[in-house]
């Protein structure tokens, strides 16, 4: 079985603005319900990579999954997610 990370670690992966909801008093209940409803995203495939400037677009190989990243801080964060 895959180990899951722990918030902070997630927290990083993510844009300032779109982890701001993991900050507060339900930060936990709210990485708990997004583990739950979501599949292991580990197994899934890459598609596609579009990338503008410093935006880019990720769509999955199942076609409904799909996210942005943005460049912030010479990383790549979570920007969205559609699932």
């Amino acid at each position: 079985m895959r180990r899951r990370p722990p918030l902070q670690t997630l927290r990083r992966l993510l844009t300032a603005e779109y982890g701001k909801p993991l900050d507060g008093q339900k930060g936990n209940e709210i990485l708990k319900a997004w583990r739950e409803s979501r599949p292991d995203m580990g197994s899934k495939e890459i598609a596609t990579v579009e990338i503008h400037g410093n935006n880019a677009m990720v769509a999955m190989t199942d076609e409904a999954t799909k996210f942005t990243l943005t460049l912030e801080g010479g990383e790549w964060k979570i920007d969205s997610a559609m699932m």
